[in-house]
């Protein structure tokens, strides 16, 4: 390979090439660039085949020995760059730099790494040109596989694409076929068909035709889809975010690999992108053939090694104001004002055409030109942009201002056109004016000239509308309210209301003549309720404000008065003067509870009502009391008991009518009760729930029933809990409670009680404040905490001497305990000078107290005093002389 070839190569991975149309040039901007260098090209081959690299063997299809290459000529550049300056310093800034290996994206892997959603909106730079924002905004994506895109017609096949055949009717055919190297796929009578280059639907063709001549099938019958898609490699240069090298399948198109690529820079173009394909003139694609004619497809399929270069962009000018897409648009050589506003499509509404502002740079001074854009559409001519102009198309400042608003006792209220001169009867005749209007007075609002003021033109229609040369047929000004107020505006509304027991309590507008009868009002409320009462109160305020209540006998017409405005007649409810009255029933029934009385309910009804009696209900023993009122309304309870057949009826008596607060109460039976259940668990030969046999089974009772404790129970740890009044756990000694039954720890037990028996333990739990720390290392200790063996007819103090090293400064051994599996806790007791420790068993916690810190035992910054050992020694050896003294002198008595 020349060093030239591969210069070309290097260019376009590392973006160096611009504007590139063909081969040639290509070929031509190497040599230029390699010739400014100054250096031979037979010397650059030398020095890097003595550094290992053959141009002659490099793979330009293998990105790592491109990458590799690009390292060598780097170093050999260098190299030479150091015998002999650059004439062109221009170079220097620009390819060696670029010949740093961070630059360049080529991977092994098919796939570019994911980059996380919030880093890429922060990496990713914010669209400044027309058409670049599509890459940004997730309108497009690419595909890795052919099972993302359902492949196209005009999907060009090329070799390791498969190709699914299949044929139906008379004929039955499913066949897979790989393009082979050769661009042909082989069928199974060993005829080629050569379908490279071919789009989808050149290829079904050309397949159907060549399968008909094996295979008889209908026209319908014959399918050809492409069930995998090749994978491709392509290189992106130039101003792209992600520039390198690419594995995609090959139904991705340009622009989905632009998507891959992160989208162009904010200078790159959407409108001279190269696409450059080895023995192919390059073609150049333009973004906005396809942005802005819907009708053209998507196509641009790649193939192998294609090079899609993207320039920067070189002429770009920017539209705002009054146009639909304000944007940066880049244009092209020809393309000027009128194709920028179709770019942006098109002018708004309100956009000024006569006046377009346009700013631009001359001789580094901004300038502003006007151009009259109605003009210009007019006719044939343009206005040549330049690049960097910034074009803005001012709108129409203010609403529309020729018209009048007119409102109030009219059928249509608005605005209304006027023109120079129009005069008041001109837009009255333009809307219809209510019978109710106050036409005798109306009046025009009109804005002084600092639109802030109003004056007020007061006017009469009747006059206007009957002559129209009347003065107040006055000229309309822009702006002017025309109000027309309905009479009802200065007409008081009286009302009255009904309310209570009629069925449609409301409130009513007195009508004019002010004669509403208390009967006209009922009727206006839908008449009285059947509860009404027979006598009804008019409320009624006084001038004074002061309210008069006026009784109503509604059996009697005569002397009603009439209603007067802002009366409310009220209608009282019988129920309103009525007791509410109940029964209630208790006790053995499924829904006791309170119910409403009524004369015709008996006690056979209440029971019923209540869901019956339950299962341990004792229907031969029902109570009923009863509230008894004498004359002066003092109350005395009575009681009876009655018993009632399978029905709820009274044997052998007539119905039992119920009063007004009788209490019914169903007794239980008293030999009736559910089976009492406990449960065991644990260490059991049958574990699970027992119901108790008796009011008084105990706990050896059950025990016994269930098979006894297994060989690994430990009896010593059996715990009961009691559920009964929440009691909680119970001390229970198992082992007596066995062998013993006439102990106090054979329990009586409740309904459910729940035993536990454990596992033997063979282990003895020891923490608190010994001196563990000083023999064990952390990770054995566990915080001060150690697990040891068990010892038989052993205490607590020979556990702690032999593996916690004694009691610690901190601990007493006066607050030495043992916690026994059953939940019992034992102290440590003293005479004198002699402790008496608890007996551990399995499973034991032996627990050393701290002993607590006295204020005398505080030092003055508030530190725990150390102990004076020889002070406390002396103390000791004085206590137990005067002991000794006085035992002693006992003896000397006796």
């Amino acid at each position: 390979m020349r060093l030239i070839q591969f210069l070309i190569i290097l260019f376009l991975t590392l973006g160096l090439v611009s504007d590139i149309s063909s081969q040639a040039e290509l070929e031509a901007q190497a040599q230029e660039e390699l010739k400014e260098l100054g250096h031979d090209e037979d010397e650059v081959k030398r020095r890097m085949l003595e550094k290992g690299i053959d141009l002659d063997n490099v793979n330009t299809e293998d990105p790592l020995q491109v990458l590799e290459a690009e390292k060598t000529l780097k170093v050999v550049i260098a190299e030479l760059e150091a015998e002999k300056l650059l004439k062109n310093e221009k170079l220097i800034d620009t390819i060696v730099p670029l010949l740093d290996v961070e630059k360049i994206s080529i991977e092994e892997n098919t796939k570019p790494e994911k980059v996380p959603e919030k880093e890429a909106e922060k990496i990713t730079p914010k669209s400044n040109i027309f058409g670049q924002h599509i890459f940004q905004n997730k309108n497009l994506s690419y595909f890795q596989s052919s099972a993302e895109l359902n492949v196209p017609d005009t999907y060009v096949l090329g070799v390791g694409d498969k190709i699914a055949v299949s044929i139906w009717g008379r004929s039955q055919l499913n066949e897979i076929h790989e393009i082979s190297s050769d661009g042909s796929i082989a069928l199974s009578n060993r005829v080629r068909v050569n379908l490279r280059g071919l789009n989808v639907l050149e290829a079904k063709r050309k397949l159907e035709k060549t399968y008909s001549n094996y295979y008889r099938f209908n026209k319908g019958e014959f399918a050809v889809d492409v069930s995998q898609t090749r994978n491709i490699n392509i290189n992106i240069v130039g101003e792209v975010l992600n520039y390198g090298s690419f594995n995609l399948s090959a139904t991705n198109n340009i622009f989905n690999a632009l998507i891959l690529a992160g989208g162009p820079t904010k200078i790159g173009s959407v409108r001279n992108i190269s696409l450059i394909r080895p023995g192919e003139d390059v073609r150049k694609i333009d973004l906005y053939d396809y942005l802005l004619n819907e009708n053209k497809p998507l196509d641009l399929y790649l193939m192998e090694n294609d090079i899609i270069n993207v320039p920067v962009a070189n002429r770009l000018i920017e539209i705002t104001g009054a146009v639909r897409r304000p944007f940066i648009y880049e244009l092209k050589k020809g393309e000027n004002l009128k194709e920028i506003i179709s770019f942006s499509g098109g002018l708004k509404s309100n956009a000024i055409k006569r006046n377009i502002t346009i700013k631009r740079f001359i001789n580094d001074i901004e300038i502003i030109q006007n151009v009259n854009l109605e003009e210009l559409l007019s006719s044939s001519k343009n206005f040549t942009l330049l690049d960097g102009d910034k074009i803005t198309v001012n709108s129409v400042p203010k609403e529309y201002e020729n018209f009048v608003n007119i409102s109030g006792a009219v059928d249509v209220e608005g605005n209304y056109a006027i023109s120079d001169n129009t005069q008041l009867i001109e837009v009255l005749k333009r809307v219809q004016i209510q019978s109710n209007a106050l036409t005798s007075l109306a009046y025009i609002k009109r804005k002084e000239k600092d639109k802030k003021n109003s004056t007020y033109i007061f006017i009469n229609i009747d006059n206007v509308i009957s002559n129209p040369q009347d003065k107040d047929n006055i000229i309309l000004q822009p702006g002017d309210e025309i109000v027309i107020y309905s009479q009802a505006r200065y007409v008081d509304e009286e009302f009255f209301s009904v309310e209570g027991a009629v069925r449609e309590p409301s409130e009513f507008i007195l009508d004019n003549n002010g004669k509403i009868s208390v009967d006209q009002a009922i009727y206006l409320a839908g008449g009285l309720r059947k509860d009404a009462t027979d006598f009804a109160y008019i409320k009624r305020r006084d001038t004074n404000n002061a309210i008069e209540y006026i009784r109503i006998d509604l059996n009697n017409a005569q002397d009603r008065p009439i209603l007067k405005s802002n009366d409310i007649l009220h209608i009282y409810s019988s129920i309103d003067y009525t007791d509410e009255s109940f029964v209630s029933i208790g006790g053995a029934v499924r829904q006791p509870g309170q119910f409403q009385y009524d004369e015709s309910l008996r006690l056979k009804d209440l029971i019923t009502l209540s869901g019956g009696l339950k299962m341990e209900s004792a229907p031969y023993r029902i109570d009923i009391y009863r509230l008894n009122f004498d004359d002066k309304n003092k109350s005395k309870t009575l009681a009876a008991t009655v018993a009632i057949d399978k029905d709820f009826s009274l044997f052998g008596q007539d119905e039992f009518l119920l009063n007004p607060f009788d209490q019914v109460y169903v007794r239980n039976a008293p030999e009736f009760e559910f089976q009492r259940t406990v449960q065991l668990e644990g260490e059991i030969k049958f574990q699970g729930p027992y119901a108790l046999l008796k009011d008084n089974e105990r706990v050896s009772s059950i025990i016994e029933r269930a098979g006894g404790p297994t060989k690994e129970a430990f009896l010593e740890g059996a715990t009961l809990f009691r559920v009964d009044n929440n009691m909680g756990y119970v001390i229970l000694n198992l082992n007596e409670a066995l062998s013993n039954k006439n102990s106090n720890q054979n329990i009586l037990l409740k309904a459910g009680d729940i035993i536990s028996i454990p596992k033997n333990k063979d282990l003895v739990t020891i923490l608190g404040e010994s001196r563990v720390s000083e023999l064990y290392s952390e990770e054995i200790t566990n915080q001060g905490k150690i697990n040891v063996a068990f010892h038989k007819n052993k205490n607590a103090k020979f556990y702690i001497d032999e593996y916690a090293g004694g009691v610690g400064k901190n601990g007493k051994k006066d607050l030495i305990t043992v916690t026994y599996p059953s939940g019992e806790v034992k102290r440590a007791t003293r005479f004198l000078f002699w402790h008496k420790y608890p007996e551990v068993k399995p499973g034991s916690i032996i627990r050393i107290g701290k002993k607590p810190i006295k204020p005398k035992d505080l030092q003055s910054d508030g530190t725990e005093e150390k102990t004076d050992w020889s002070k406390v020694v002396a103390d000791s050896i004085g206590q137990a002389t005067a002991i000794l003294s006085l035992i002693l002198l006992l003896q000397r008595v006796d």
